[in-house]
């Protein structure tokens, strides 16, 4: 409170109080914090409501475009640029500049849901209407082109038609070579026994965790299908607060325990789970559920690391967060909070992998998934 009770008395003006908004839930370092204003999204109208019709990413250590929107008003100017570009400067800043000035403002849990955020949404942003100009690198050479900020619906709208689709199986899918797939965010817990019918063959089997759950129940119900026994997956502990003094703070644990489902058909297989940055909440929480009762292998990109359930913050001028209510812990006391979920195979995605329109995560989970099929037939 006094670090931020001076920010607040200094704010005198809609914007300035938006971002003292924005520093304080971003001071959480809790992917959960995201501030929200009822009367205009991710923030007020005419407050960094706009973002500059180009989609970017970062491999390695560098900023590429990976998506030029098709804005019919502008198209003169978006018709110079290209996906594969590197994208070298904001008005006369870099985005490793930019991305330090925005460390403290993004609700992030560690660095890939810091990246999730600020490639996606504020790397660009600014004023809708506002216009900047982009210095972008090609074959060693450098160009430059000014470009005005559309309003930020607009932006994901055009995003979404524009954006390149890896191609994936259907969401339950049995692959050649007796490898199963499931694309777990798609089902419900109702069609469980179904599903276990129809992959009950598949010695192997790709559970895709990526995306949010549909059913909140289907991660647990899921990991009771392939539990053998009764068994400890996780441990979440509760805060109670009764003083300022972190001496007299108490918690309460409870553990989360699978009960085995008597459905036995997706039992003693091999299971290869995927991940990305993504990944966040109850998706994480199922991901631990599913690594603790099944002998698996967890493949992708680290996940966002905010689990627990999201208490509601509210604050004047109609303004809302989060925060994560309790810790989600592994049984051997590894926190997922900031961590995120254990990976056994980081992969490793590139700008060439990506423009090509593949997924290299499911990739590398089909390779995992033949080699395992190929050893149990010899």
């Amino acid at each position: 409170m006094p670090h931020f009770i001076p920010q607040f008395l200094a704010a005198s003006t809609d914007s300035l109080y938006f971002m003292a908004l924005m520093k304080l839930t971003g001071s959480l370092r809790d992917g959960h914090s995201i501030l929200i204003s009822k009367q205009g999204g991710r923030s007020p109208r005419g407050i960094l409501d706009g973002n500059l019709p180009i989609g970017v990413n970062v491999f390695g250590q560098k900023t590429y475009i990976i998506n030029v929107l098709a804005d019919t008003t502008q198209a003169n100017a978006l018709a110079q640029l290209q996906p594969g570009d590197e994208l070298v400067r904001i008005d006369q800043q870099t985005p490793a500049q930019l991305a330090a000035q925005w460390w403290d403002y993004l609700p992030a849990s560690n660095q890939a849901g810091f990246d999730r955020e600020f490639y996606m949404s504020w790397l660009t942003v600014g004023r809708s209407g506002s216009r900047s100009q982009v210095t972008i690198k090609r074959k060693g050479q450098y160009q430059t082109v000014w470009l005005t900020r559309i309003a930020r619906d607009h932006y994901y709208s055009l995003w979404g038609q524009t954006a390149p689709s890896p191609k994936l199986p259907p969401y339950m899918s049995r692959l050649p070579g007796n490898i199963g797939y499931l694309r777990i965010n798609r089902l419900y817990s109702s069609q469980l026994d179904s599903i276990a019918n129809y992959l009950k063959d598949c010695s192997v089997i790709l559970l895709d965790c990526r995306g949010y759950p549909r059913d909140s129940q289907f991660g647990s119900q899921l990991a009771s299908y392939l539990a053998h026994q009764p068994d400890t997956v996780a441990s979440n502990r509760f805060p109670f607060l009764f003083s300022p003094n972190s001496s007299q703070q108490l918690t309460s644990t409870e553990y989360q325990i699978i009960q085995p489902s008597r459905n036995v058909l997706l039992k003693h297989k091999r299971y290869i789970l995927l991940v990305d940055e993504g990944v966040q909440s109850q998706g994480e929480g199922n991901v631990i559920g599913l690594q603790g009762v099944s002998q698996s292998i967890t493949v992708g990109t680290p996940t966002a690391g905010a689990n627990g359930m999201a208490i509601t913050l509210k604050f004047p001028g109609q303004y809302f967060s989060f925060f994560s209510g309790f810790g989600e812990y592994y049984p051997d006391n590894t926190p997922n909070q900031q961590r995120g979920v254990k990976i056994d195979q980081l992969v490793p995605i590139t700008l060439g992998g990506y423009l090509g329109g593949r997924d290299e995560i499911y990739e590398q989970g089909l390779r995992l998934a033949k080699q395992l099929v190929n050893a149990r037939n010899d």
